[in-house]
């Protein structure tokens, strides 16, 4: 689930089911820009938990980053995130360079 502002500026959660993959330069489909160019309130789910746990930033050092239009100075455009939804949380993986995607099945952290 995710937090959306509508017009009349009531936030309204709306569930916003997750790609296999996405990349920070894909669209947000809560906001008119891309996911990096969204603040952390409008993020879905799913990207909430890249920001966090593989980018290792909080909510505010998101914002900031936005704010100051530097968010590809910290993660490319091109890299690529794989998140899926388990029982006990999500599950993510980065690819900071695309077309690498590929891993074993026999690796830590392949997919579930």
């Amino acid at each position: 689930m995710a937090l959306a502002v509508m017009a009349d500026e009531r936030p309204v959660l709306q569930d916003v089911p997750a790609p296999r993959e996405f990349r920070f330069s894909d669209p947000n489909p809560l906001t008119s820009g891309s996911y990096a160019r969204s603040m952390f309130r409008d993020l879905p789910a799913f990207a909430d938990v890249v920001v966090e746990d593989r980018l290792g930033m909080c909510a505010g050092e998101w914002d900031v980053l936005v704010a100051d239009g530097e968010v590809y100075d910290f993660v490319s455009p091109d890299e690529v995130f794989w998140v899926g939804r388990t029982e006990s949380g999500w599950w993510t993986r980065r690819f900071e360079r695309p077309g690498l995607e590929v891993v074993r099945a026999d690796e830590d952290g392949a997919w579930p």
